[in-house]
């Protein structure tokens, strides 16, 4: 009603292109994201773990995590450092965590540095360790958010 344009959800992005003439308008090719993976309450990693789509932890990994969006569980824990766009940290973290929105749940700790955009700690979160906040935290993490090399 009163000209509104009707909201449009699409997954890929577009580019409008203003010439002299008319408007045009063309999709933009985007790999297709990977599935996610979930590190089960009775699984132990060893080792690092690097993906290009999202990660939950239930269980315990014992290396460097590097991911898009990564969710630790109330029995979750990771011993090593975080690289990821998004954690949301509602187990246990010991070590530095990288990414442009970390969230601290009330049921989480980290013993360790944060470098962030946004930093949310909800009431009975644990940190030890210090916080830095930067525009773009990722800027300077060449191995954030890439596929893992085989």
């Amino acid at each position: 009603m009163w000209g509104k344009k009707p909201k449009i959800f699409e997954d890929e992005p577009t580019i409008v292109e203003a010439t002299h003439s008319e408007p045009v308008v063309r999709e933009v090719a985007s790999a297709p994201k990977a599935a996610a993976s979930t590190i089960a309450a009775q699984m132990t990693i060893m080792g690092s773990i690097s993906s290009s789509g999202d990660i939950s932890i239930d269980g315990i990994v014992n290396g460097d995590v590097n991911c898009s969006l990564l969710t630790i569980g109330n029995h979750g824990s990771v011993n090593g450092n975080i690289i990821a766009e998004t954690a949301t940290i509602r187990g246990k973290v010991t070590g530095n965590v990288t990414a442009r929105t970390i969230l601290l749940a009330g049921s989480g700790s980290i013993e360790g540095d944060l470098t962030h955009s946004v930093l949310i700690i909800e009431e009975g979160g644990y940190f030890d360790g210090r916080s830095k906040r930067v525009a773009d935290p990722l800027a300077n993490e060449t191995k954030a958010l890439q596929a893992p090399t085989e």
